[in-house]
């Protein structure tokens, strides 16, 4: 599993209440991650199925050019980060997962 910017901050960090889990297949067009919940201060993710590209503060990534976030990656992002990036299918057929934390 390939290493992702985190924190020791996890274990303080809750569920926030009602917050539907996240679950966003990511294609050949570059989008936003959607249902990032407004109350959210960290996002919990994970990469499952093939690989994606992926960069922040409205920059947008190509299947070629962006950050790899291999099959199996996982992290944690800054709510404001999470808002911020857009991904795009880099191979195979890869779905995010996420958590939405406070």
């Amino acid at each position: 599993m390939a290493n992702v910017y985190g924190t020791n901050l996890e274990a303080a960090l809750v569920p926030v209440p009602g917050a539907a889990a996240i679950k966003q297949a990511i294609d050949g067009t570059a989008a936003v991650i959607a249902g990032i919940d407004a109350d959210a201060k960290v996002l919990h993710w994970s990469l499952d199925g093939g690989t994606a590209r992926v960069l922040f503060g409205g920059n947008t990534p190509t299947a070629t050019d962006g950050h790899l976030l291999a099959d199996g990656a996982s992290g944690s992002w800054s709510a404001d980060a999470a808002r911020s990036a857009k991904l795009i299918l880099a191979s195979g057929t890869p779905v995010l997962h996420g958590s939405c934390m406070e």
